[in-house]
């Protein structure tokens, strides 16, 4: 038997295709959502990947800030005190100017400074009664220096002992003249006038006078 068709009103063929067309935009709808899921859990792949590695404490600014270097200490070095002036070189005793007028113009050059006597046994040194010269008594010895030989303290020492006398020749302005006293003094006179006169000539000498050791 045969069935009968059904109906087919006016609006029959546009409901198909209405529902036809909702079926397609389901489908499209969940073909776009997993689209979106899948983009957006390979574009969280490639992040991961591509993401700078987190600091780490090794390369902190503490951690990596360099250790201050080591020092040795430094042991200072000892240093020797330079020697000081020893006692057995010679000691000056006195500088200054030093007059001799005539004979009776008597001096004690053992003395600081030297002093005038009238004793015949104290005195060194004196002058004479004519000629600018220099006399000694009490066993001191007189020399006169060649020009240009050294005068310190040794040298006048040694040439008043080994060719030293009881007086000199006539000075003369830069004449240099060494003498040893009998208590272990030196003097070195370097005359500045010789006078000559008649009765009282004048020797005028700077002066110096040490202390040697023997």
């Amino acid at each position: 038997m045969t069935m009968p068709e059904p109906p087919h009103g006016p609006d029959g063929g546009d409901r198909t295709v209405r529902i036809a067309a909702i079926s397609g935009g389901v489908v499209l709808a969940v073909a776009a959502g997993l689209a979106v899921v899948v983009a957006t859990s390979s574009g969280g792949s490639d992040d991961e990947a591509s993401a700078p590695p987190s600091p780490t404490a090794a390369s902190s600014p503490a951690a990596s800030a360099a250790a201050p270097p080591t020092t040795t200490p430094v042991t200072p070095t000892p240093t020797t005190a330079a020697p000081s002036a020893t006692a057995s070189g010679p000691v000056q005793r006195w500088s200054g100017t030093l007059t001799l007028e005539g004979p009776r113009a008597l001096r004690d050059l053992d003395t600081v400074p030297p002093s005038a006597t009238t004793r015949d046994d104290l005195y060194d040194v004196r002058g004479d009664w004519l000629k600018p010269i220099i006399q000694t008594g009490s066993g001191a010895q007189v020399a006169v220096l060649d020009p240009g030989t050294r005068s310190d303290a040794r040298a006048c020492q040694e040439a008043a002992s080994a060719s030293g006398g009881a007086q000199t020749e006539t000075l003369h302005a830069g004449d240099v003249v060494c003498v040893a006293t009998a208590q272990g003094r030196v003097a070195k006179l370097v005359i500045r006038t010789a006078t000559q006169t008649s009765t009282r000539p004048r020797v005028v000498a700077t002066t110096t006078i040490w202390e040697v050791p023997r």
